[in-house]
């Protein structure tokens, strides 16, 4: 009976622990942060903008590539 409770005890302490840094993975915060706590305007703009640019650099090199194929073939 003794083995049973800890075994229950470490599955749910094991599911509170993944459940916290799984959200916070989901979130693309630190692992353990906490979860609770809100994110500001701020950071919610400056991850954007984070977000953004990574999409626009991806994009420049697409073309940059596509260009330098061009004038290879030409």
């Amino acid at each position: 009976m003794r083995g049973i409770k800890a075994l229950v005890a470490g599955v749910v302490l094991g599911v509170l622990v993944g459940l916290w840094i799984g959200v916070n993975i989901g979130r693309d915060q630190p692992w353990l942060s906490s979860p609770f706590e809100e994110r500001t305007v701020e950071q919610k703009l400056k991850r954007a903008g984070q977000e953004v640019g990574e999409a626009v650099e991806k994009g420049g090199r697409a073309i940059q590539d596509r260009l330098r194929e061009e004038s290879k073939t030409n």
